[in-house]
C-alpha cells in the first residue's frame, strides 16, 4: 500500500486557495483518484480596480496555485511511471465577459499550462482540462469561498443564452473529467472540454 499523497500540502497556507485538481496515480496495481478543490471565484472589475490585492488573489488562487500543485504531483506520478492530470480552467477562459478580465486571463493561462504539461510529459503524463460554465452550486451563489460574496448571475438571463436551457449540475462537470482520467481518453492529451450546454463552441 502506499501512503496518501496531498498535492495540496502548503499551498493553501501559501495563497490560501487552489484551483481543481485532479490526478489519477497509475501503478501496476491500483488506480487512485485523488482530487483536490478549492477555487477563487470570478470578481468584478469596479472591485479590482478599487482593491489592488483582490486581482492579484484571483490570479494567485486561480493559476499560482495550480502551478504548484501540478509541480508536486508531476513529480509524483514521474516516480510512479505515468498517469493522468486534469485541471478545471473556465468557459471564460475562451469566452470572456465584460468585468471579469483578470479571472478570464488566469483561466486562460491555466489552459496554456495544461498543454505545456502536455507537451513536456509526454508519453508518460497526459494532461488535459475541463472548461465548464456556470454551475449550480452554492459556490455559484458566492459562498463557500473566504467570504460570502453577491453572485452577479442573472440566472433567467443566463439561461436563456444556453441551447439546453439550463445551468450545468455538478455531475455535468465529473463525467468529462472522468473520460480524460480513464482509457477512453488514451489518445488525447493537451486538450480542452468545454462543458456548456453549447453555449460556446469553439
Amino acid at each position: 500500500s502506499h501512503a496518501a499523497f496531498d498535492p495540496t500540502h502548503g499551498v493553501t497556507q501559501a495563497l490560501g486557495h487552489a484551483d481543481v485538481v485532479v490526478l489519477a496515480l497509475r501503478d501496476m496495481q491500483d488506480v487512485r483518484l485523488r482530487v483536490a478543490i478549492a477555487a477563487q471565484p470570478p470578481t468584478r472589475e469596479g472591485e479590482i480596480h478599487r482593491v489592488r490585492l483582490l486581482a492579484e488573489r484571483v490570479v494567485d488562487g486561480n493559476l499560482g496555485a495550480s502551478y504548484l500543485l501540478n509541480r508536486a504531483a508531476l513529480a509524483r506520478l514521474q516516480r510512479r511511471g505515468g498517469g493522468t492530470v486534469v485541471n478545471v480552467s473556465s468557459g471564460l477562459a475562451t469566452r470572456v465577459l465584460p468585468g471579469f478580465g483578470p479571472y478570464s486571463a488566469s483561466k486562460a493561462a491555466l489552459i496554456a499550462l495544461t498543454k505545456a504539461i502536455a507537451v513536456e510529459n509526454a508519453p508518460s503524463i497526459r494532461a488535459n482540462a475541463v472548461a465548464p460554465a456556470a454551475v449550480d452550486t452554492d459556490f455559484l451563489l458566492g459562498g463557500t469561498g473566504r467570504e460570502r460574496t453577491e453572485s452577479h448571475l442573472d440566472r433567467d438571463a443566463y439561461v436563456k443564452m444556453i441551447p439546453l436551457r439550463r445551468l450545468a449540475v455538478a455531475s455535468d462537470v465529473v463525467g468529462p473529467i472522468l473520460f480524460l482520467l480513464g482509457p477512453a481518453s488514451a489518445y488525447m492529451t493537451g486538450q480542452t472540454l468545454y462543458i456548456n450546454g453549447g453555449a460556446l463552441t469553439p
